[in-house]
């Protein structure tokens, strides 16, 4: 778990995060080089889709909830949002997090998730939780029973 998780969930006196992953690797924990996505390639990914935006920082709202008297700002090369999102995680996007050759996002809900299975499948990778699971594209977007172009 990154730094960044680990403060927020101390603030919020929160459990750990689930985080789910967008990997090329078996899992997502292996540590080898094989099969990472390079921050080149995602940055491009980013650059590339108008619903991203590159951000290269976090900010942490202290300041705003009466935490401390300034934001913390954490450098985090390849952290992108979501921008596109509709529903705005504590008025923030949700964020996509670039860490050792796996994107990361922490609590994604399902728009986010397909969000990652579209991703993934764009970097010839797979969406994968922190338990392993794999998250299938069948399983987020269903062909409606009744297709409006069949009549029988």
């Amino acid at each position: 778990m990154s730094k960044i998780r680990d403060e927020i969930n101390a603030l919020l006196n929160k459990p750990p995060a689930i985080v789910v992953h967008i990997t090329r690797r078996d899992s997502w924990s292996d540590d080898t080089d094989a099969g990472a996505i390079s921050l080149a390639e995602w940055i491009e990914y980013v650059n590339w889709d108008f619903q991203m935006e590159l951000r290269n920082e976090y900010r942490l709202p202290l300041k705003k909830f009466g935490l401390a008297k300034e934001d913390t700002v954490y450098q985090k090369p390849g952290l992108s949002v979501w921008k596109s999102h509709q529903i705005k995680i504590l008025y923030e996007p949700p964020s996509f997090e670039y860490e050792r050759g796996n994107i990361n996002v922490t609590e994604p809900d399902n728009e986010t998730i397909k969000k990652m299975i579209v991703i993934a499948e764009r970097l010839n990778a797979k969406v994968q939780g922190d338990d392993g699971k794999i998250y299938e594209y069948s399983e987020y977007f269903k062909e409606p029973k009744n297709p409006w172009w069949k009549f029988w």
